[in-house]
């Protein structure tokens, strides 16, 4: 699966911008197979399931992993991973989800990209719609298909060409910092800033495990725009990216947390959500 103008060594995570409407997008092509890992002891994990009412409506902490080869100029092809932290909300059939932090980085160690401050506190939720179905002796569990923009405001969210001018009247400068779209801020092999625009595209599709862990695979894609960088090299390396081959290194994680949690709490509580 291509994704399309992927920014030098960033690939965004999934749901939680500005212009993301309440699923008036289609929903996710097919579903996707997951293997949920059981515990070895089978009488345990029987009660476990038995016990599920597949009710999760509530606050959750989510935690998403994407993966993706990157293709630059100076550094070829890397693998390059993005891990984003949310808190999701389940009511009435809908799931918002905002963004707590995001960052991304390639195997190698050599470059890494994060959202500042400024970029995290102008986000908006993103929200759509999710289903828990009954599915042998457990529960599956899907969200639909959502669209995130950031820095840019379409009219059509979904089928809107990205613009390719930092100047043109559909840019926004989301964190107001003076530049173009959102700016990104990359360590490592070049340091420097990339001010940029995109869409992204995500699916999830899994299980409950309980009725307070659900787990499974995300399908996604992004387009994005670089409007230029500081310094200019970065924007330069015209990156060329796909999703990895391999759809298990595409992933999601949620579990139960306090319905009064905020996002600084499940940053802080990290280790201990996501172990």
């Amino acid at each position: 699966m291509m994704v399309r103008g992927s920014l030098l060594l960033v690939l965004l995570s999934s749901p939680s911008l500005a212009a993301c409407g309440d699923d008036t997008t289609p929903s996710a092509d097919g579903a996707i197979d997951v293997a949920i890992e059981t515990s070895p002891d089978a009488t345990e994990t029987d009660t476990e399931t038995s016990a599920m009412t597949g009710a999760i409506e509530g606050r959750w902490a989510m935690v998403e992993t994407q993966t993706a080869l990157v293709t630059t100029q100076i550094l070829g092809t890397q693998v390059q991973t993005s891990v984003s932290y949310y808190l999701a909300d389940f009511a009435a059939g809908k799931l918002s989800v905002t963004l707590c932090d995001w960052l991304t980085a390639d195997d190698a160690q050599l470059t890494t990209t994060r959202m500042g401050d400024k970029v995290l506190a102008s986000l908006t939720p993103l929200v759509r719609t999710y289903t828990v179905t009954p599915d042998g002796s457990g529960f599956a569990f899907e969200a639909k298909r959502g669209y995130t923009l950031r820095g840019v405001d379409l009219e059509h969210l979904d089928t809107d060409a990205l613009p390719t001018d930092g100047s043109d009247a559909t840019v926004i400068d989301q964190d107001e910092d003076g530049k173009p779209g959102i700016t990104l801020v990359v360590q490592g092999t070049i340091t420097g800033t990339l001010f940029v625009a995109h869409r992204h595209i995500a699916a999830l599709n899994g299980a409950l495990e309980s009725d307070t862990r659900i787990s499974g695979l995300t399908e996604w894609t992004t387009e994005q725009s670089i409007f230029g960088s500081d310094p200019a090299l970065l924007a330069a390396q015209k990156p060329v990216a796909v999703t990895h081959p391999d759809a298990d290194k595409s992933h999601f994680v949620m579990v139960k947390v306090a319905d009064d949690d905020t996002c600084a709490a499940i940053n802080g509580a990290r280790p201990t959500l996501f172990p």
